[in-house]
């Protein structure tokens, strides 16, 4: 919504009254109280509408600093199974596909990337099966550029459920790159292992607090997670999903520092002591 739109917004919803109204109320009623009107009436009631004014537009525009502008996020997404490496590129989103890789099968490889407000970069995949007769050595990196700053914190998650793979542990890390580079692991932002497989079936997931970022970036970067696991012959994992979301701690915005600051100057001017007036 734009400045303009909500400072119309804003006075619509005002309850302004008009002082003409009052005064011509005052003149031929009969049952009006005698008053005696004077010129700084009106523009105390003019001030005090400046004041509301001024903190509908200031709490809009604290609304308005936490929302970027989006842009078109470029994405690469690497399969590597048993040494061989598979690259798919895309804009904003890569798939869902389903593919066979040195006989490892995929079905519903999901990538996507969001970039302005809360940045996302989010990978999954219905099932991976390894059909081959031993283990499968499997790693997946997903990378996206063009995320906005500036972001100091990240949210993060991870799951899935291993079938007939005992033994099995998923290890996933998340990075960040404030030179905005496709594929870096410059800075790390966190680290995860889910606990190894037990049984026949075992199911894994995280979702984490707000982690700081130790490269908090006022400009555009890159976001890479990477997913590394084995599976047993025969093995599955089933219903992946890793994700990453980085946002800013919300601050005001100068503007809207600016119209609060107009409001205090405005009571100030309503409490100001009057002079008594000599008759």
């Amino acid at each position: 919504m734009k400045i303009a739109q909500l400072t119309s917004t804003a006075i619509r919803c005002l309850p302004m009254a008009d002082p003409r109204d009052d005064l011509l109320h005052t003149r031929f009623s009969p049952f009006a109280p005698a008053r005696r009107h004077h010129k700084g009436d009106w523009v105390m009631s003019a001030i005090k509408t400046a004041l509301k004014v001024a903190s509908y537009l200031a709490v809009a525009g604290l609304g308005l600093a936490s929302v970027g502008s989006a842009s078109a996020t470029p994405l690469q997404l690497g399969v590597t199974i048993n040494g061989t490496p598979n690259v798919f590129t895309g804009t904003d989103s890569i798939g869902p596909f389903s593919q066979t890789i040195n006989g490892v099968s995929i079905t519903g490889e999901l990538a996507v990337g969001t970039a302005g407000g809360n940045n996302i970069l989010s990978s999954s995949s219905l099932s991976v099966i390894n059909t081959n007769s031993s283990t499968a050595i499997i790693s997946v990196l997903l990378s996206g550029t063009n995320f906005i700053g500036p972001s100091n914190l990240a949210t993060l998650s991870a799951s899935g459920t291993l079938i007939g793979t005992p033994g099995t542990i998923v290890t996933e890390s998340w990075y960040i790159d404030p030179g905005n580079v496709l594929g870096a692991t410059t800075d790390l932002i966190a680290t995860y292992s889910s606990p190894a497989s037990v049984g026949s079936t075992s199911s894994f997931s995280l979702t984490s607090d707000q982690v700081a970022l130790l490269s908090a970036t006022s400009s555009l970067y890159s976001l890479t997670e990477e997913i590394s696991y084995t599976l047993a012959a025969g093995g599955q994992l089933l219903s992946r999903g890793t994700t990453v979301i980085t946002s800013e701690t919300p601050v005001p915005e100068p503007t809207s520092v600016l119209l609060l600051g107009a409001g205090i100057a405005a009571v100030g001017l309503v409490r100001r002591p009057r002079k008594a007036v000599v008759a």
